[in-house]
């Protein structure tokens, strides 16, 4: 969260503001589920360690808003898929 620490401060010096703060985390903030479908207005969080992370770097981003800075929380779901052969005899 350092970074965005940074590009807040930078913004705040800045004598012409944007207007609009993109931030791109992952949908890490939600528990794992197989089943459950999670979107913004989801109230759940995972309480582990990447839930925590992405709720206190989305929460540090909002920061930029005192600004009058939109701030647009974008979450990447990262799928990995992993491919099994069967060994040919």
């Amino acid at each position: 969260m350092v970074a965005t620490d940074e590009l807040i401060r930078i913004i705040s010096l800045l004598p012409k503001k944007t207007t609009i703060f993109i931030n791109a985390s992952a949908i890490g903030i939600y528990p794992p589920s197989i089943n459950d479908v999670y979107t913004e207005a989801s109230l759940e969080t995972s309480n582990d360690f990447l839930g925590k992370t992405v709720y206190d770097w989305e929460n540090k981003a909002k920061q930029v808003e005192a600004y009058g800075i939109r701030t647009v929380l974008i979450g990447f779901l990262c799928e990995q898929r992993f491919h099994f052969w069967e060994s040919q005899l």
